[in-house]
């Protein structure tokens, strides 16, 4: 630490197959290339965080990237999830992005099972995620909205029976939700088919 200058020493954390890297830095309002790499992250961490029920065998991968300056910052992050071996999970593997720039936040998540993908989410959401004390009520920018749900056939009977406090559906949907407008109307419209969809326990099919 320098003044108003701030610079992390490129650190490496490593324990057995996981890996952290830290480097950039931080110089009056400019980010320096502010790199985050985590590898190999066991996931019985995300298991124990988010108090699921079962263990969770595999690795992460989390990429951060943030550069630009502290009222308008550049941000890039990448999340992979990737389970191993034959357990009880509702998912094959999961990759998340977000990206941040000029008042815009995009983000993308896939939802893999039987090597496709089954569901995937789109986002593009104005805001303004400034590194500085602006009001909250400010940081609405004005703006198209947009959030798009693609489905495609999960099995929606995996989820439940991982998950038991989720509902206990059966079958699966095909098809399409999406929300668009903007701050002071969004719109909903869906497209979707139920196929053999039902409640375990309540409701064998749903038409």
């Amino acid at each position: 630490h320098e003044g108003d200058r701030l610079q992390w020493t490129p650190l490496r954390l490593v324990h057995a197959e996981e890996s952290l890297e830290i480097s950039g830095g931080i110089a009056g309002e400019q980010l320096q290339d502010i790199r985050v790499l985590a590898s190999q992250i066991d996931l019985s961490i995300v298991q124990r965080l988010m108090a699921f029920p079962d263990p969770m065998r595999g690795r992460a991968t989390l990429q951060v990237l943030l550069s630009g300056t502290l009222s308008a910052p550049l941000l890039h992050v990448d999340l992979n999830l990737q389970p191993e071996g034959r357990q009880n999970l509702p998912f094959q593997g999961v990759q998340t992005s977000l990206a941040y720039a000029e008042q815009l936040l995009q983000g993308q998540v896939r939802i893999q099972q039987a090597d496709r993908d089954v569901l995937a989410v789109d986002l593009r959401f104005p805001v303004n995620m400034a590194l500085t004390a602006i009001p909250t009520d400010q940081r609405l920018v004005e703006g198209p909205i947009a959030l798009d749900v693609h489905l495609r056939q999960p099995d929606l009977g995996a989820f439940a029976r991982w998950y038991q406090r989720l509902p206990q559906l059966t079958g699966t949907i095909q098809g399409t939700i999406g929300v668009h407008g903007t701050a002071a109307e969004l719109n909903l419209k869906t497209d979707l088919e139920l196929q053999k969809l039902g409640v375990r326990g309540t409701a064998e099919q749903v038409e």
